[in-house]
Order: C-alpha cells, then sequence, then structure tokens
C-alpha cells in the first residue's frame, strides 16, 4: 500500500539509493582487512562476504552499533 504512496518515481528512486549504497557498503567492507567481497554476479542489494572469523562475533558487534546482519 505505501509503495503505491511513492508513484512510479519514488519507488525508482528509492531503488536506485539502495543500489548506490550497497555497492558503496561493499567497496568499504572489501577495503578492510581479512574480509572480502565475493562477487560471483552482478547483485542489487545484497552480497555475500568471507570473514576471517565467524560471523557471529561480527553480527554481534554490529548489532550493537545498530547494523543489521543475516547468515
Amino acid at each position: 500500500m505505501y509503495l503505491a504512496y511513492m508513484g512510479k518515481q519514488g519507488l525508482r528512486a528509492v531503488a536506485e539509493l539502495c543500489y548506490h549504497k550497497a555497492h558503496y557498503a561493499a567497496a568499504k567492507i572489501a577495503e578492510l582487512a581479512g574480509y572480502q567481497v565475493v562477487n560471483y554476479a552482478p547483485f542489487f542489494n545484497e552480497f555475500p562476504v568471507r570473514c576471517p572469523r565467524p560471523v557471529a562475533r561480527d553480527q554481534h558487534g554490529t548489532a550493537e552499533q545498530g547494523h543489521l546482519g543475516r547468515l
């Protein structure tokens, strides 16, 4: 229902924002020592990351900072 309020242009603007923010985040993560963005294919707003230690440790720390990640 809320998507209808945004209209065609609003939905497109949100989609473009999601795309660019995801690619920005991927580039920043790739700069971190030990982290690797695994790009087997083009992506829209989700991407796999190879981590140097168990993901549960990183996920807990990022949740405390207000960021969400999925296993």
